[in-house]
């Protein structure tokens, strides 16, 4: 805050600084690096979680979506259908200190017993390779590791400021919903 105002300096070519009226942080990955100087005892740290999929090769044995029970870090191993109707089995969870998409060896075993447990009848032959995608998970400075945290100025104390952090399924799922309340913490 400069003069009680937000104030941002922006580097690059040509670097500036802008007084917004609001600022929302929503700068996924990079978010906790823009909380603000002077705060550092109540930013959130960022854990790196790398999330698998695999397909499931020809007819999809599968026509329902299949949630199993959660796990510590995740949903758990779920089955989906796409629009094409083809299966796909994921998200794992592995947390990792960078970003990256490859596809570790053995992943087509391991998701296989995860997915016995409601498919006893798999053939893991037909698990063959999918995707990887990086989501982050919010740490809190009290240890807490909620899902997400849309901080506001109840949190923080700073009028007109919201940050965004560790969103990743909500936030796709849930995007109205986050601007609605985004929204309501800013009085728009």
């Amino acid at each position: 805050l400069v003069g009680g105002r937000i104030e941002v300096a922006v580097g690059g070519r040509e670097p500036a600084r802008l007084r917004p009226r609001v600022l929302i942080n929503a700068a996924g990955f990079g978010a906790p690096a823009l909380w603000p100087a002077g705060d550092e005892d109540s930013r959130p740290a960022i854990r790196l979680v790398r999330g698998h999929y695999l397909d499931h090769a020809g007819p999809a044995p599968i026509r329902r979506l299949v949630y199993p029970l959660p796990e510590q870090e995740g949903l758990g191993i779920h089955a989906t259908i796409d629009l094409a109707g083809r299966l796909r089995f994921g998200p794992d969870t592995l947390e990792v200190e960078r970003i990256a998409y490859d596809l570790p060896e053995g992943l087509a075993a391991r998701f296989a017993r995860s997915i016995r447990r409601y498919y006893p009848g798999l053939d893991e032959s037909k698990l063959v390779g999918g995707y990887a995608g990086v989501r982050t998970k919010a740490v809190m400075p009290n240890g807490g590791m909620p899902d997400f945290r849309i901080l506001g100025p109840e949190d923080h104390g700073r009028e007109g400021v919201v940050h965004l952090i560790g969103i990743e399924s909500p936030g796709l799922t849930a995007a109205l919903s986050i601007a609605e309340e985004v929204a309501r913490q800013l009085a728009l």
